[in-house]
């Protein structure tokens, strides 16, 4: 599935902050990740109802969770 696929998907279903970024994935409870245009990825918990930022941008969420 494309990045174009997953945001579109996303936006369909009417998830928030999906409207102005891109979907570059989602977790394992299936919570969008979301590369917004100024640069912060974030993501929306359906469970909490709430967004939440997880990194700065996204070569900071690669290093984060990368293994060197």
């Amino acid at each position: 599935m494309s990045v174009v696929d997953l945001t579109l998907r996303f936006r369909r279903d009417g998830w928030p902050g999906t409207d102005r970024g891109l979907v570059v994935s989602f977790d394992l409870a299936g919570n969008p990740l979301v590369l917004t245009p100024g640069g912060p990825v974030t993501s929306y918990d359906h469970d909490a109802g709430r967004a939440c930022e997880l990194a700065q941008g996204f070569a900071t969420l690669l290093d984060q969770h990368a293994e060197d």
